[in-house]
């Protein structure tokens, strides 16, 4: 089950000034009763969706209780991207590898989509979680679900 559930995410790219472009994303995500709604940017997507799913874990500490110490300690390490078209389908498809590390391990995970955000949200996400969830085991805590 996810650790939280994202009810929408949007991101963009802007233009301040004569050419200084900026990606910014907002996301309103759920964890447990508590919705919220964060914002983030950054110079780019894969930066700014990862920043925004930081700051959305900041802003539910309490609900994670002991693991919020953890998610701080959450780092991206690491993005792959890959496309290739499958036989059976001739769209085309992004593969995107996200690897996250806490400072003692490191772990990655895979987003799949002819999309190529999507892909990358889907990576994020799951490295994330997947992250949360094996703390919590190792710390002996459950996970608050939404």
């Amino acid at each position: 089950r996810p650790v939280f559930s994202v009810e929408r995410l949007r991101l963009f790219e802007a233009i301040r000034g004569r050419n200084q472009p900026v990606v910014e994303a907002s996301l309103h995500i759920k964890l447990g009763q508590r919705t919220e709604y964060v914002a983030s940017e950054g110079e780019g997507p894969i930066g700014t969706l990862f920043n925004v799913v930081k700051s959305a874990l900041h802003r539910v500490a309490d609900e994670l209780g002991v693991l919020s110490v953890y998610a701080e300690r959450i780092e991206l390490q690491g993005v792959r991207l890959r496309t290739f078209c499958s036989r059976s389908c001739p769209n085309l498809n992004a593969r995107v590898t996200v690897t996250l590390g806490d400072g003692a391990r490191s772990w990655s995970t895979i987003g799949i989509s002819g999309d190529l955000i999507q892909a990358i949200w889907q990576a994020l996400l799951d490295g994330v979680e997947y992250g949360m969830y094996t703390q919590a085991e190792q710390m002996g805590v459950e996970l608050l679900m939404s």
